[in-house]
C-alpha cells in the first residue's frame, strides 16, 4: 500500500467500508531501539562504532530489520545524514507524537 512502511514484518488490518475507502491499520513486529543514549563526552566517532557493533549483533541474532528514533532538534545533523547514508529510511511524513499504551 503506497505511504505505509509494508515489509514482511508487517501485517495489514482492513476493516471495509462498503464503497468506500476502508479504513487500515499496520500491525509491525519489530525490532526497536530506542532510545540510544549517548555520553555526553562521546564523539561522532565513537557514536558510530557503538551504532556498528550493535547493528553486528542484531544480524547475527538475525534481525532483519530494526526502527530507531532521532529527535528532529537533535543536534546533529551530520548524524541524522550518517545514518541516512548508511542505508536507513526515515519512515516519518511528518513531525508526529509517539505513544505507548500498556494493554
Amino acid at each position: 500500500m503506497a505511504g505505509t512502511d509494508l515489509t514482511p514484518m508487517s501485517t495489514m488490518v482492513v476493516f471495509p467500508n462498503g464503497d468506500k475507502t476502508p479504513d487500515i491499520a499496520v500491525i509491525r513486529h519489530v525490532v526497536e531501539v530506542d532510545p540510544i543514549v549517548f555520553s555526553p563526552d562521546s564523539g561522532f566517532q565513537r557514536k558510530l562504532w557503538f551504532v556498528l557493533n550493535l547493528e553486528t549483533a542484531l544480524r547475527l541474532q538475525g534481525t532483519p530489520e530494526y526502527y530507531s528514533n532521532v529527535l528532529a532538534d537533535d543536534e546533529s545533523a551530520q548524524w541524522r545524514a550518517l545514518i541516512e547514508k548508511r542505508g536507513a529510511q526515515m519512515t516519518s511524513t511528518a513531525p508526529e507524537y509517539r505513544y505507548k499504551k500498556r494493554l
